[in-house]
């Protein structure tokens, strides 16, 4: 009897110190996330910042053109990456199953397809953090439970191309990336563009579609994967959809975004949230 009074006793010590361990604002996964924050952020070698100018422009579809004009970006700076925040969004991390409220953070490089993002959320009420990533070349998804049990850590090649579209798709919230040399433009109609961006050996594409005002609506691609936290992969189209577009400083921008896998036996509207803030860095 009391051999076992020892061990429930230490069962709840040790319970006790994860319950304290959850609780801390301490996270390994978080502290990680804000190392690579830094360095896409920081890690710039630029002598001189430039504006965004109509000449600069000229030999580009009307419809991009159009969009400059509209959202305000003519006669700006051009930043050199952004810092989006949302909270409550509703997120699937697996087909099929219900969604999660999550406070997700994303970091996009406007110089090189560098990208970052941070899921915050509780499984359970267990918190669940995750990072997905590409850095450098390198590209990874990683997630962990309880702050210390890592449940998937994936990466490689189709993380890569992933991480290329969706840079290229939120490309126009970031539009120094649309000017970069390795995105080209191609007119399909005066709403309707073509992108593709090539680096590194590899090479993806997608639509935009704009609407008469001139503000980007819509992004559709067929080179993406959907992978979910077991690893297993899926091809099938995916779509990026933005509304609801406000003015900050002079500057256009959506703050409402949803992501959708077109699968087979239907629609999977995997992210859907509004944006809470978006903050241009212009070191």
């Amino acid at each position: 009897m009391k051999k076992m009074k020892i061990v429930i006793g230490v069962i709840f010590i040790i319970l006790g110190l994860i319950v304290i361990y959850e609780n801390i604002n301490y996270s390994p996964v978080k502290n990680m996330f804000q190392q690579k924050r830094e360095r896409i952020l920081k890690d710039k070698n630029i002598k001189e910042l430039e504006t965004f100018s109509e000449r600069e422009l000229k030999d580009y579809p009307k419809a991009l053109r159009k969009y400059f004009e509209v959202c305000g970006f003519i006669g700006k700076s051009k930043m050199t990456g952004s810092v989006a925040k949302y909270e409550d969004v509703k997120f699937i991390l697996n087909a099929h199953q219900k969604p999660l409220k999550i406070s997700y953070e994303r970091i996009n490089d406007g110089l090189q397809p560098n990208v970052l993002a941070f899921i915050d959320t509780n499984i359970y009420g267990i918190p669940f953090q995750g990072i997905d990533s590409y850095y450098k070349n390198e590209g990874s998804m990683k997630g962990v439970l309880g702050k210390a049990f890592t449940i998937f850590d994936e990466s490689g090649k189709d993380f890569y191309i992933g991480s290329l579209v969706t840079y290229l798709s939120e490309c126009l919230l970031v539009p120094t990336a649309a000017l970069q040399d390795f995105i080209t433009w191609r007119e399909i109609d005066e709403q309707t563009l073509e992108a593709k961006i090539e680096y590194s050996g590899y090479e993806v594409e997608g639509i935009f579609y704009f609407n008469g005002i001139g503000e980007f609506e819509r992004f559709t691609t067929n080179d993406r994967i959907a992978i979910d936290s077991s690893g297993m992969k899926t091809k099938a189209p995916w779509s990026a959809i933005v509304d609801d577009y406000v003015t900050e400083n002079g500057m256009k921008h959506p703050k409402h975004l949803q992501a959708i896998w077109h699968y087979d036996d239907g629609d999977s509207i995997y992210f859907d949230g509004e944006m809470k803030s978006l903050t241009y860095h212009y070191n």
